[in-house]
């Protein structure tokens, strides 16, 4: 919270209408340089990268991708219109099972999670190579997944992919393996919602696959760990090295997302209502977190307050659901030595991830947020 807020920021937030709408702002050459240097890691252990289109959806920021990377992973349609041409390798991981449209990439790879998906997946693109989704919290048990299916035991697991540790999960991947006969079969170990925050932990997750792997008798095209690399943003080169150690030769993916907005990605809004409370101050904002910054554990950039003058402060969106709350830090008083945040005052927020452009839009009188790519401190 007592990071100052950026130059360009703070030019952007006093040049708009306070009674407009808010801003979702991403600063291109931090993201370039975070693919840069991520790119560079990974291609230190023999690892393609691929950006996830859902965590960059706009133009330009896929447009950074395209040189410094060597694939991006899509969902449905719309995903592959907004990707349109000029990767050579593209995933299709669709829980809707849309199909590929128009001419597949230079290569593709199809994500399965059933027999009746391989079969799909050869009849539409008889070119394309199979990947064959797993359970991550089937394969290591024990990691509760995020939201998902409930288990016996109180955790939660994934509702993505063969569950191989259930009963009949080894017997449906071997008879995926079968009807993916005459394609490159590779396999998907994607979280669940888990975060790996230690390069033991992926280097633990490398080990369950691999021992997976001996037991079907698979030599896989590729395996591909998908996204969660912004766990271990600081540790990304131990944690490549800790998964080669369990998979030293198999062509490995990986798929960041959030990784490449960390630092990144900014919301600037203002204050269009306040009330005070006994126990702490309210104010209605311009940004909602249902509408504008989903996924996105946003900190509100503000001085820290002298000592002995913090209140509460809870920014609740402008939509009329009950949760619609932004977050709550403590501030001190305003410039006047009023109360915090006054009516007008402009509101900026760190920490958006680039999935909130994928989810941004407007509900009830509330517009979508305008959406504006920073080149370093040029608009």
């Amino acid at each position: 919270m007592s990071a100052p807020v950026p130059p360009a920021l703070a030019a952007l937030a006093a040049a708009r209408v306070v009674d407009g709408p808010p801003a979702l702002v991403f600063d291109a050459a931090a993201i370039d340089a975070r693919m840069a240097a991520g790119a560079a890691i990974a291609r230190r252990h023999r690892a393609r990268v691929l950006s996830a289109a859902k965590a960059l959806p706009h133009p330009a920021l896929l447009a950074l991708a395209r040189p410094r990377l060597d694939g991006v992973d899509v969902a449905g349609a719309a995903e592959q219109a907004l990707v349109g041409d000029g990767f050579g390798l593209v995933s299709l991981a669709d829980p809707a099972r849309a199909r590929w449209r128009g001419a597949p990439p230079p290569e593709l790879t199809i994500s399965c999670e059933s027999v009746d998906d391989v079969r799909r997946a050869r009849a539409q693109a008889p070119t394309a190579s199979i990947g064959l989704r797993l359970s991550i919290s089937s394969l290591v048990p024990g990691d509760d997944a995020v939201g998902a299916l409930a288990a016996g035991d109180g955790h939660r697991r994934s509702r993505f992919g063969v569950e191989v540790a259930r009963p009949g999960g080894l017997a449906t991947l071997r008879a995926m393996i079968a009807a993916a006969a005459g394609a490159p079969v590779g396999v998907h170990a994607h979280g669940a919602g888990v975060v790996y925050t230690s390069p033991r932990a992926w280097g633990r997750l490398a080990a369950a696959v691999a021992a997976l792997l001996d037991e079907v008798a698979l030599a896989p095209a590729f395996v591909d760990l998908g996204g969660g690399w912004h766990g271990v943003a600081d540790e990304l080169d131990a944690s490549l090295a800790a998964v080669r150690q369990a998979l030293p030769e198999v062509e490995l993916r990986l798929e960041p997302g959030r990784l490449w907005t960390l630092g990144a990605g900014f919301a600037v809004g203002h204050v269009r209502a306040a009330r005070e409370l006994d126990d702490r101050s309210l104010r209605v904002v311009s940004l909602s977190r249902l509408c504008h910054l989903r996924w996105s554990p946003v900190r509100l950039l503000a001085p820290p307050p002298p000592p002995g003058t913090g209140r509460k402060v809870m920014l609740v969106g402008p939509t009329c659901f009950e949760d619609d709350d932004v977050g709550q830090w403590t501030l001190g008083p305003g410039p006047d030595g009023g109360a915090p945040l006054a009516v007008g005052q402009p509101v900026v927020l760190a920490d958006v991830v680039g999935y909130a452009l994928a989810w941004n839009t407007g509900f009830a009188g509330v517009a979508p947020a305008e959406v504006v790519v920073l080149d370093g401190d040029r608009r």
